[in-house]
């Protein structure tokens, strides 16, 4: 997949902006929420977890660059080989696309949102980002939609988290250039894993290069402690 427009920049800015669940969620976790939390912290309210998949990242010199998620902590971008978060509080994760292309189709019960609250998810991206002006100088912010699915041609990746081998969580509508949010209800202690299950890597299926590599790129561990 190609590297993201920049002029993405602008939705991501205007939720920082907008003052709503997105935008809270992106500034709570660029100034403070730590991606590996320690299990004796004490947590008031939804924990923040951002993730940010880039394109540009060297894969081999066959390959070329392959997509990957990272997660965003204190203002920097870290692997995401193990995600922990608090058990017993909700999550509110915001994924941020810098991906413009898509991946092929994914099967039908992977293009629907489900294990969030509402089993829905937030999509903001630039082409239904519609600022104007306010009073103060404030922009306001429109656009966004609430979906409990995507078009499985209009897919770049999925977050999908599994228990075993069952999958428990799916916040698959993650649009080429866009913004996602969603809530995720408190999770009982444990270890589970973490899948994109839209064939975004290389090779003639997309199953390869990032697809099947060590956890990272494209799967991981996810520790609720």
């Amino acid at each position: 997949m190609d590297k993201a427009n920049s002029l993405f920049i602008i939705g991501v800015a205007a939720l920082i902006v907008a003052g709503g669940a997105i935008g809270v969620a992106w500034v709570m976790t660029y100034n403070s929420s730590p991606s590996q939390p320690q299990a004796s912290a004490v947590q008031n309210g939804p924990y923040q977890l951002t993730l940010v998949i880039t394109t540009n990242n060297y894969f081999n010199s066959t390959v070329g660059d392959q997509p990957a998620f990272f997660v965003l902590e204190n203002g920097s971008l870290v692997p995401s080989t193990t995600i922990t978060v608090p058990s017993g509080v909700e999550i509110s994760i915001t994924i941020i696309c810098y991906d413009n292309g898509t991946a092929p189709p994914v099967p039908a019960s992977m293009s629907r949102v489900f294990g969030t609250v509402g089993n829905m998810e937030q999509i903001v991206n630039n082409t239904m980002v519609n600022m104007t002006q306010a009073s103060g100088g404030l922009e306001i912010l429109s656009g966004a939609q609430n979906v409990s699915a995507v078009n499985q041609n209009d897919i770049a990746h999925t977050f999908t988290l599994f228990s075993q081998s069952t999958p428990i969580v799916n916040i698959p509508p993650v649009p080429p250039t866009s913004v996602v949010h969603a809530v995720i209800p408190a999770m009982s202690p444990g270890v589970y894993q973490w899948h994109c299950e839209a064939a975004c890597g290389s090779g003639p299926s997309g199953w390869s290069g990032a697809m099947d590599t060590p956890p990272g790129w494209m799967t991981g561990g996810f520790i609720v402690s």
